[in-house]
């Protein structure tokens, strides 16, 4: 079986924006840290990876990047 670049239908996707935001807040003297942080801010369902194995299988394979994702942490140094 060979694989090869295309540019079928299955395998192509209208241009996204994806941006991540960290926000973090540390005291004064440096024991606390707390962290806020967004990834694919616009919540976008993109492609990161797509093989078209139409002509040999019959199908193709995609794999979608992350959805909207928040977390955070809170992080205490005792140094």
């Amino acid at each position: 079986m060979v694989c090869c670049v295309t540019r079928s239908e299955s395998s192509t996707e209208d241009g996204y924006i994806a941006g991540s935001a960290r926000q973090s807040y540390t005291t004064r003297n440096g024991d606390w840290e707390a962290v806020f942080l967004v990834k694919n801010t616009a919540g976008e369902d993109c492609f990161v990876q797509t093989f078209d194995l139409s002509d040999d299988l019959g199908m193709s394979e995609q794999y979608y990047g992350r959805p909207l994702w928040i977390g955070g942490s809170i992080r205490y140094s005792w140094e």
